[in-house]
């Protein structure tokens, strides 16, 4: 089906900004019988991420045209998804509404609920890197007039140097400023690598793989027991359909399976699975300390109170 949305517009070029992005090639993979399914997909025969170029336009973007198509921009590309287009419009009022309530009740479950509300697919299914992309892009888009802004502690040894001899007081070391210029770099995901890592992986030790999501994010964001968090990591990067699709789902099945297989091994597997599949959004700005004059460079990250009024969020 031809896309509704001829001109796909990126984070990067909706802010004017150099973009560096690792580009995935989407070749069809054929799979190979005897090879397992790596993602959690509803077709059995399929042993591999489907990395074709068909993009679909949603339903939602067909019937509204406050919808942009960016299935095909996302960091995963929606090749991890069984949906083959994903559409979002800009948060309003009532998606404001439920940022505020996830900064009073501290709880990430009304963040996702508001992005799920300005999606064509649930927030839940996605992956962190696709969400954190997605939450960016709802900053950008959201706020036409609202400054960015950014604080940071300068580090400079001889700023510091002065404060410990008290030549300054403690409070020039912490600067705000508005960003004027920064840069964006969005790293997408390698399919052919995952899919080869996935294989190898479930040869090794009979395990399917899969990407954290934004459910296991919210199912286990209140856990405190440490022993808990520690099986929760490895739960969020195994199948959902195979070993259950809840987080203390598939937490059992693991707790089960180390048992019985006791090599240490699949840990240093399992975190090269992590560093293998992070995709995302990051942004880097470079600023200038306003005593001293020296320049850090800032990494930068989209919070709930970033979706507030600027006056707002100086009185918290």
């Amino acid at each position: 089906m031809k896309p509704v949305f001829e001109k796909k517009v990126g984070l990067a070029e909706l802010q004017g900004m150099v973009k560096d992005t690792n580009t995935v090639e989407r070749k069809r993979v054929i799979p190979a019988p005897a090879k397992p399914e790596v993602f959690a997909q509803p077709q059995p025969t399929k042993s591999t991420v489907d990395s074709s170029p068909v993009v679909e336009s949603s339903p939602a973007a067909q019937a509204d045209a406050r919808y942009v198509e960016v299935g095909d921009i996302l960091p995963s590309k929606c090749l991890v998804y069984t949906e083959k287009s994903v559409a979002v419009r800009p948060f309003e009022v009532p998606e404001i509404n439920k940022i505020h309530r996830a900064i009073v009740e501290k709880t990430i479950r009304h963040e996702v609920d508001a992005m799920s509300a300005c999606l064509s697919i649930s927030a839940y299914q996605l992956t962190l890197g696709d969400f954190y992309w997605l939450m960016y892009w709802e900053y950008v888009n959201s706020y036409k007039r609202m400054p960015k802004t950014v604080s940071w502690r300068c580090s400079n040894p001889e700023h510091l140097e002065k404060v410990v001899s008290l030549e300054t007081g403690p409070e020039t070391l912490q600067n705000t400023e508005v960003i004027t210029n920064s840069h964006l770099k969005e790293e997408a995901l390698d399919i052919e690598r995952v899919n080869l890592f996935a294989e190898k992986f479930y040869t090794e030790y009979g395990l399917y793989l899969d990407l954290p999501r934004v459910s296991d994010l919210v199912e286990t964001e209140n856990e405190t027991d440490n022993d808990t968090e520690w099986y929760n990591k490895y739960a969020a990067l195994i199948s959902r359909q195979h070993y259950g699709a809840t987080t203390k789902q598939r937490r059992e099945y693991l707790k089960g399976w180390f048992k019985a297989h006791s090599n240490p091994d699949v840990l240093m597997d399992f975190e090269d699975w992590i560093e293998l599949t992070q995709h995302g959004v990051q942004e880097e700005v470079t600023v200038t300390c306003k005593e001293c004059g020296a320049t850090d460079k800032v990494e930068l990250s989209v919070t709930p109170l970033s979706f507030l009024p600027v006056g707002k969020q100086r009185n918290r």
